[in-house]
Order: structure tokens, then sequence, then C-alpha cells
């Protein structure tokens, strides 16, 4: 008997690609208009949707997440960290050393909250504000509106400043700006308006090699005077550099003065080292 060997029959087996995730028709259009708008690319700078520099919000790609700094209307920018989430960034203040203390003693508790969420129909980013005090959070029901800043010769500061700024007296001697640290733990804020001298004292040893330039750009209310960049720092007394200068502010009321500090070495490039800032009250 003649034996037939069954046939076997091979199959192959194909590993057949995944489809690729449909893009909503709104947020792939806003992908090619204004690709910013979206969770994964949010990396600017925003500003109010009614065009008031005075809110403006800028957001750092920082690992898995991103640093914000933002400037509610106020003299009063803010550092936040921001997690990304299903359909939102949640952002929460970083206190600064003076509000950590602030806190410690029951002073002070609530922190700023802000909900970022893409508005792909209006390419802009939607915001929800919203403060917690660790244990509940209380949000805002309406969002307000940042569109991607504008092409402007002006420049604004962002980020908040970490290094005292004394006006007046204090501004003239370090005994008096290191007094009033010692007493009241920060520059006094109150002087009179006309000719407002404005200065600050750094470590030699941390601003780095005294063979480098040092300089420094001046901000008023939050711009940059064009006219005061690259400033020459002062003269350095021991361990201390002092950066100076006498402005012309006939203004009455709550403004700032920032000094932001640049170190430039042999074939290196302007390096920033420091914010001085202060929100003084002209009289």
């Amino acid at each position: 008997m003649r034996l037939v060997a069954p046939l076997i029959a091979l199959v192959i087996l194909t590993a057949c690609p995944e489809p690729a995730p449909q893009m909503d028709p709104l947020e792939a259009a806003a992908a090619k208009k204004c690709p910013t708008v979206h969770l994964d690319r949010l990396a600017a700078d925003w500003i109010v949707a009614s065009g008031d520099v005075k809110t403006r919000l800028r957001i750092q790609a920082d690992g898995d997440g991103y640093t914000a700094f933002y400037t509610g209307g106020l003299f009063n920018p803010m550092t936040l960290k921001g997690v990304k989430r299903d359909k939102d960034v949640r952002f929460e203040e970083v206190p600064s050393a003076s509000r950590l203390a602030l806190e410690a003693s029951g002073t002070a508790k609530r922190r700023t909250l802000l909900f970022v969420q893409p508005n792909y129909r209006a390419c802009s980013l939607q915001v929800f504000t919203g403060v917690t005090d660790g244990a509940k959070e209380a949000v805002a029901t309406s969002p307000t509106e940042f569109l991607s800043f504008p092409e402007t010769p002006t420049v604004f500061s962002f980020e908040p400043y970490s290094e005292p700024l004394f006006v007046g007296e204090a501004a003239q001697k370090k005994a008096v700006a290191d007094k009033q640290l010692e007493e009241i733990g920060a520059p006094k804020p109150d002087v009179g308006g006309g000719t407002v001298p404005v200065a600050a004292w750094s470590k030699v040893a941390a601003d780095g090699d005294p063979s480098c330039t040092y300089d420094m750009d001046l901000y008023f209310d939050d711009q940059l005077v064009p006219e005061l960049t690259k400033q020459p720092a002062g003269a350095v007394d021991g361990d201390s550099r002092l950066w100076s200068y006498n402005w012309s502010a006939p203004y009455a009321g709550n403004h700032t003065f920032q000094i932001y500090r640049y170190r430039t070495c042999a074939g290196g490039e302007r390096a920033r080292i420091g914010i001085a800032g202060i929100e003084a009250i002209l009289y």
C-alpha cells in the first residue's frame, strides 16, 4: 500500500502595523497654524488675549513637564511647575524663600494654580486660575484666553527676581541696606520720586572670575530700557561688588526696578548671573 503524506499548510503570519491615531481635524489644522497650541509643545511666550502685556506667561520645557513664569496683571511675577495630564497641564506656584517663611508661620498657605488647556479652534490657550492650600483646590469657572506673544521690539521681564534691590539712602550706603535686611528682612520700598538711586550688592566670589567683564541691563516697570543696557557694574569693595544707577523716575505710585546682572569672559558669551529687583513705592 502506498502511503500519501498529508499536506501541511504553512501559514505565515505577518504583523500588521497598528493604524496611526486619528488626529482631531481642529488639532491637525492647529498643528500647522499654531504648533505651540498643544500639550506637548507649550514652550513659548504667551499674552492675555486682550493684549495687556501686564498679564503674560512664559512656559519652558522641564523634563517631562514644564516650568512657567506668570505675571498676573500686577508686578507679581511667580514661578510655577507644571505636570501634564490627559487634557491639561496643572501648574502650581513654587514659593519663594520669603513665602515659605510665611507658610511656616501660618500667615500664608494658599498657592496659585494654573490649568492650561489648548484651544485648537481659537489657536490659543485657555488658562483656568485657582488656589490650593494643600488640602483642597478652588478653581475659577471661566478661563482666560492667552495668545502667542506678538513680535514686538519691546523686551519684557518674565522671571521673578531673586535678589534684593535697594532704593534711596540704602542704595547709597551698604550699612543702611544691611540694616534693613537685618531689621525687616527686605529692602524698604518707599522712596521719594525724581532721581531714585537703586543698588544691589553681590559677592565677588559668587559672580565668577575677576578677569571677566561685569555689566547690567536695567528694567523699569517690567520693560527693558534700551538705552540702559550693558551698563558697567560698579566698584569692588572687599568681597562685594556694587551694581547701581541713579534713575530718573518723576512718578508717584508703585513701580518696579530691576537689574539683570551679566558676566562676559574671554571667548565666551554674555551670561546672566542674577536678577535683583524691587517693587518700590514712589511719593
